[in-house]
């Protein structure tokens, strides 16, 4: 498999039934790979059979999808569209969006993800950690809405929100968070997708401030004007975090209330990413492309480091930095690994 066949770039563009069907139709054939995989690796930890995990999956993606449908009907409609272009039920592709809600449920979720903004060169940037397999599954997405509005984003087949920037020079990146509480509210893919369909920070806060209840997660939010907003979703609680730094640094724990990081021997690898992540900033304040990479792509640390080897998980049989992605809004570019860091160069797509 070469280098495009890993990571394609998929157009669509239309009303949400076309971009549904475009991305359905084009995706097929990795959508029913991307739900055979979360059918074998999202179990209930007292249960093994596969068609008992299906179903606890489907049941949930029903409470999921009548939480997207009040929130948006017209995402409801593009993930409809998906999913009768793939020719699957439905359910399945609301699963995909809600992948990380039902899996901290099911207590199989994984944390490993760093992002990092740059204030004075407007370069937003982040590891995806994740499973192996989504080297050869994940692909991006250049999406144009009938207004003009354009979003570029690293996602999942089926999935329609996830980690890139839109036409508004406006960029989102995702940490995992992990909350002692069953997660219920508006998908934190379905919040990326919102906030992609912003056309500010200012407008993507407001968002935040009222999706409601039940989200784990953190979003840092960037533009081109050289300003950021990092907000961490907590259950019950939503906190907006101090953007005074010229860069900003977020791991897989809380920092603005740290009383939620309530397994702390669980955090190691969070805490030591974010402490390296945050030395080697203060190191050199260069804010070029060639710094956050040098930033995303430490290993010095053989034992916790920021980019990770694939190594066997709790839940999936190789988790690790499945890409490493910077978004240089001025220029409005993503630079890219497609597929892992350790192995393969980047590579500039625009979005336009």
């Amino acid at each position: 498999m070469d280098m495009e066949e890993k990571f394609p770039v998929v157009d669509v563009t239309g009303s949400p039934e076309e971009i549904g069907t475009q991305h359905g139709k084009i995706l097929k054939n990795r959508i029913n790979r991307v739900i055979d995989f979360y059918s074998d690796v999202t179990k209930k930890l007292d249960e093994d059979d596969r068609e008992s995990n299906r179903k606890y999956i489907l049941d949930s993606a029903r409470t999921f999808k009548n939480v997207i449908h009040t929130y948006n009907s017209d995402y409801s409609i593009e993930i409809e569209s998906i999913a009768e272009a793939a020719d699957v039920d439905p359910l399945w592709i609301y699963a995909i969006n809600s992948r990380s809600e039902i899996m901290s449920n099911m207590e199989n979720e994984s944390t490993e993800c760093t992002a990092l903004y740059f204030k004075n060169s407007r370069i937003l940037g982040q590891n995806w950690d994740w499973a192996a397999n989504f080297e050869e599954l994940a692909f991006i997405m250049r999406l144009t809405k009938p207004d003009g509005h354009k979003i570029i984003q690293v996602t999942e087949p089926g999935m329609i929100g996830k980690i890139g920037f839109n036409s508004s020079g406006l960029g989102v990146c995702l940490n995992f968070l992990h909350v002692d509480e069953e997660l219920n509210g508006l998908p934190i893919h379905i919040i990326l997708r919102a906030m992609l369909d912003c056309k500010s920070i200012e407008e993507a806060k407001s968002l935040a401030k009222n999706v409601g209840k039940g989200q784990s997660g953190n979003i840092l939010i960037g533009d081109k004007n050289g300003k950021y907003q990092d907000i961490e979703f907590g259950g019950n609680e939503v906190y907006l975090l101090d953007v005074e730094n010229n860069h900003f640094i977020h791991t897989n724990h809380f920092l603005k209330n740290e009383t939620l990081n309530s397994e702390p021997e669980l955090l190691l690898s969070s805490f030591n990413r974010y402490k390296t992540a945050t030395n080697l900033a203060k190191s050199n304040q260069t804010q070029s492309l060639e710094r956050m990479k040098s930033i995303l792509l430490d290993d010095t640390d053989p034992e916790l480091p920021i980019c990770r080897k694939f190594i066997p998980g709790t839940v999936m049989e190789k988790v690790g930095t499945v890409c490493t992605i910077l978004m240089d809004l001025n220029q409005e570019v993503i630079h890219i690994t497609k597929g892992s860091p350790l192995h393969n160069p980047f590579t500039k797509i625009s979005l336009n």
